[in-house]
């Protein structure tokens, strides 16, 4: 709907997801301590978890619409503003053994068997997210930009642990021994719980944002924007030991995460001459959160609060830098030489960033459970990196330098520590070869990291592995993530050996 002034614009939709468990009904998973527990001493003992679905299928349905008015107040400035409903009925957690309702407001928690059905989550089903922006044309080559907005998450990853598998029954192993030399009897077994918050809620987030745009002599831009986001609510699986003396552990989900995220960009154009453009980006942003992944479980302890969790998000990179310089030559030319040199396409990229958060862990698993938060102490006086120009990346992670979390030492705070920088130059040549109507043929050449410079992934961060501290792979297989040798390894992705590409391609 649009007058001379409003552009109005509604929607609404409804979405009825239901999920269904089908396949195995048990599983089995069994953790192996690492060979030599540098740290602990004696040998790690093996874990196997039996497993096993609670539900068969759940029910997520929601209802949600948005209404949205543009207005045009003068030829200079425009405003649009708006209001975002959704009701999000929460799904029934169906009662089970081993499952409870945890009360994670006092220390020590409490919790008790969820024994009939109950909502997962709390709050008001309708939600309501309202958003403004604005522009305002301080010229005709200035443009001011602001917007700030709320939304929800529709939807949990909890709603879904019902179907997955929740251990109810783990087995260990004597220390330091394998499982096939002991019979059942010799085996320990322990009874796991699962749980849920009894104020388990719907992540909810605001986001703002503020840009300036500048055009001049018909050859240079500049924009400069400053972002934010804030979230509260998120989701975060935490974990408690021995809760009582029947009980091995409780793992729960709850609502205690939360994040902010900060970023300043600048991008500047400039037409250096016909078929000329150059381009340099700077970013600079800070991300903090207690947790960066959904399925990454956190101990909770006297020694282990979740505030000590709270750090550099694991994908935070401080320092961005890109500048790009592209050229194409002109559609038609004259003579032979004329024609060779036109339809020509050129780039050439460089790429430059900080390292990524690397956070240290003790080990792998602990008592058969992969805790997103096992840290070591670092010890007083000790330096966390040594120069090694023989190891990959030029430095190692220092051995000594941290110890095992004894009571009186504290552990060391999440993602403290920083991996490795890296840079790389790309460039790219292509040429149309024959064009006919909507017929053409062209051909391209790529090279992915030109000055072939090696790039290693992040060290091994777990304390406790005789390979702590040393990189393991190249680059393109960590993903970013501080999983080195992950498996991944994309063609061209960033950080790879020099890599060549030549394309011919046929358009009709």
């Amino acid at each position: 709907m649009q007058t001379e002034r409003h552009q109005l614009r509604f929607g609404l939709e409804f979405l009825d997801f239901e999920p269904v468990r089908t396949g195995l009904p048990e599983s089995v998973t069994v953790a192996f301590g690492t060979p030599t527990d540098l740290l602990a001493g004696p040998l790690v003992p093996v874990w196997i978890t039996y497993s096993r679905p609670q539900a068969a299928a759940t029910r997520l349905a929601r209802l949600s619409g948005f209404v949205e008015d543009t207005w045009r107040i003068g030829p200079r400035l425009n405003l649009s503003f708006g209001l975002r409903s959704s009701y999000a009925k929460p799904p029934s957690v169906r009662p089970a053994s081993n499952l409870y309702s945890v009360d994670d407001s006092v220390s020590p928690l409490t919790f008790l068997p969820i024994a009939t059905s109950q909502p997962l989550w709390t709050g008001r089903p309708l939600q309501f997210a309202p958003r403004v922006s604005a522009s305002w044309r301080f010229s005709s080559d200035t443009v001011l930009r602001a917007s700030w907005s709320v939304f929800q998450d529709g939807g949990s990853a909890a709603a879904t642990d019902q179907l997955n598998g929740i251990p109810y029954h783990q087995i260990r192993t004597p220390t330091g021994s394998p499982a096939d030399f002991y019979a059942p009897s010799d085996l320990i077994g322990v009874q796991l719980g699962y749980g849920y918050s009894s104020r388990l809620r719907l992540p909810s987030y605001q986001r703002w944002n503020v840009s300036l745009e500048r055009a001049w002599r018909h050859r240079d831009s500049v924009a400069v924007s400053y972002s934010g986001l804030s979230g509260s609510g998120e989701l975060r699986r935490e974990i408690v030991l021995d809760p009582t003396a029947t009980l091995g552990a409780l793992t729960f989900a709850s609502s205690s995460g939360t994040s902010q995220y900060h970023g300043l960009n600048a991008l500047y154009r400039h037409t250096l001459a016909s078929g000329f453009q150059a381009s340099v980006g700077y970013t600079w942003s800070h991300s903090i959160d207690l947790n960066s992944s959904d399925s990454s479980v956190f101990l909770i302890s006297s020694t282990n609060s979740a505030a000590m969790d709270r750090g550099s998000s694991d994908f935070d990179v401080r320092h961005v830098v890109n500048a790009a310089l592209t050229y194409a030559s002109p559609e038609h030319g004259h003579g032979i030489a004329g024609r060779l040199t036109s339809r020509w396409n050129f780039g050439a990229q460089v790429f430059a960033r900080s390292g990524f958060p690397l956070d240290i862990l003790v080990s792998e698993t602990l008592d058969g459970f992969a805790v997103a938060n096992y840290r070591p102490t670092q010890l007083a006086g000790s330096t966390a990196w040594l120069s090694d120009s023989s190891l990959p990346g030029g430095r190692v992670l220092n051995k000594n330098g941290f110890g095992y979390p004894f009571p009186g030492l504290s552990p060391m705070n999440r993602n403290t520590l920083r991996g490795f920088a890296m840079w790389q130059a790309d460039i790219t040549a292509g040429r149309l070869l024959w064009k006919t109507g909507e017929r053409e043929i062209s051909f391209r050449a790529d090279a992915y990291n030109l000055t072939n410079h090696p790039w290693f992934a992040d060290p091994v961060r777990y304390a406790s592995n005789p390979m702590f501290g040393q990189a393991q792979s190249a680059l393109n297989l960590m993903l970013g993530g501080g999983s080195p040798a992950s498996g991944q390894s994309p063609a061209f992705s960033m950080g790879a050996p020099r890599s060549l590409q030549m394309s011919v391609r046929f358009s009709f």
